[in-house]
């Protein structure tokens, strides 16, 4: 396993692709600042400043699935299986890649969106606000990316196809997930849309936890679970993607 992870670590770094990625992440999140910056309300808090991880949600979204459906592509994962027979060991050997790289994207965007904002508050006059729950935003945040890293390296093992992993996810995570907690606000209030994978990233990064349903009716519906529920709910899924692309990996590779 220790050689099967060096090796996928080397080609993590031996590509163009993880700094081609990378570029856009600082630029998304540099981005990300301006919006709490130019408004002309007054900040209370540098909160949202610490949300950075998930501008990057997409870049590390499509890097950790090419891990695996790059090497259906170009038919790379033949002398993998070859060198590494144990089917088991390449899955996880990808997802902690998929990992890593889900925390070096989120650390980068964390970073960039802090400093973009605290030098843009100074010299806008603006003054910067103390900040609350550092540590659940920032490592919430991180953790939520590294989670998601791993699930989408997965889910391109078991898809194999790259188009077709890479569109099965943008839809699931950034178009459906959006759809369904917009069409549950209102008379249409549910609980589903805290078990999609998106609102779990948000419940792990310390997101809004509660949406209040229309006028003349005073209670809350959460639409997002706590820290606990939401990290045992992501890690399930982990499992289960793991196991479709181990299930995967057991058909013939061509």
């Amino acid at each position: 396993m220790t050689g099967l992870l060096l090796a996928e670590t080397k080609k993590l770094f031996s590509t163009k692709l993880w700094w081609a990625l990378g570029i856009p992440v600082v630029v998304f999140s540099g981005l990300g600042a301006l919006p709490l910056v130019l408004t002309p309300a007054p900040v209370t808090s540098t909160s949202p400043l610490l949300h950075g991880a998930g501008d990057a949600s997409l870049f590390v979204v499509a890097f950790a699935a090419m891990l695996f459906t790059s090497e259906f592509r170009y038919g790379t994962i033949i002398s993998t299986v070859l060198a590494a027979p144990r089917r088991f060991d390449i899955v996880v050997s990808k997802a902690l890649i998929g990992a890593v790289a889900g925390l070096l994207y989120g650390s980068i965007a964390t970073i960039v969106t802090f400093v973009t904002g605290i030098i843009a508050l100074t010299l806008n006059g603006k003054a910067v606000p103390g900040a609350h729950n550092v540590f659940l935003i920032v490592g919430g945040g991180l953790l939520a990316s590294a989670l998601l890293g791993a699930f989408a390296a997965c889910i391109g093992g078991a898809v194999r196809n790259q188009i077709a992993a890479l569109v099965a996810l943008f839809v699931v995570l950034f178009v459906l997930s959006g759809l369904v907690t917009g069409l549950s606000v209102g008379p249409n209030m549910s609980r589903v849309p805290r078990f999609l994978p998106t609102n779990l990233v948000t419940s792990l990064s310390g997101g809004v936890p509660h949406i209040k349903v229309p006028p003349g009716v005073h209670v809350f519906v959460p639409l997002y679970f706590s820290f606990w529920p939401a990290l045992g709910i992501f890690i399930v899924y982990v499992a289960l993607s793991g196991l479709l692309a181990w299930w995967s990996l057991q058909r013939d590779i061509r």
